[in-house]
């Protein structure tokens, strides 16, 4: 997100919703050959994936530097005449930003064939969460541009890179070999 100067984003006010729609279980079955004191040995290997991609909304709201000459304020929609901003002091704003994350992750394999409580609903949303969320802040000169030409004065503008991870949860049972199998 660029942003004037010296604004700043109240982290306590950041908002992530994401959809998990667009995200499939892959489950697969391949026999891989494996070396062993006795020679090799074929194993099947059951495997279960998540792939595909997840869409998300984030929005924050912003607190512009007093030093900045910003205008405007709150629309009113009930007014029908063309000046239809109500001048406060007040100049806390809401930016949002939009994206998808590719998702291509192995959430369990196993030698054993998996159970169907082993296949991840992907609709609810406990399934895949944010676990962490931060910003990082880097100021740079950025150009004025109109209709193609560079105006002056440069300016300088900060850019905000959110940064998070989301966790999907293994909720499938991993099965040990019976007692005294050895």
């Amino acid at each position: 997100m660029k942003l004037p100067k010296n604004s700043t984003i109240n982290p306590s006010t950041l908002k992530f919703v994401y959809d998990t729609s667009c995200l499939h279980v892959v489950a697969s079955t391949q026999t891989i050959c494996c070396n062993s004191d006795c020679g090799p040995v074929d194993i099947t290997l059951n495997s279960i994936k998540i792939v595909g991609c997840i869409p998300y909304y984030l929005s924050a709201e912003i607190t512009p530097h007093k030093d900045n000459s910003l205008c405007g304020g709150k629309v009113d929609l009930k007014d029908n005449t063309c000046d239809a901003c109500i001048e406060i002091e007040d100049k806390i704003v809401a930016v949002c930003c939009q994206g998808n994350l590719c998702v291509d992750h192995t959430i369990g394999c196993s030698t054993q064939p998996f159970e169907s409580k082993d296949i991840p609903n992907l609709k609810k949303c406990g399934i895949i969460t944010l676990s962490s969320m931060g910003a990082t802040k880097k100021t740079v000169m950025a150009n004025n541009i109109n209709n193609g030409k560079t105006c002056e004065p440069q300016r300088d503008c900060d850019i905000y890179t959110i940064i998070g991870t989301l966790q999907i949860k293994n909720e499938f049972s991993k099965k040990n070999c019976p007692p005294n199998s050895n």
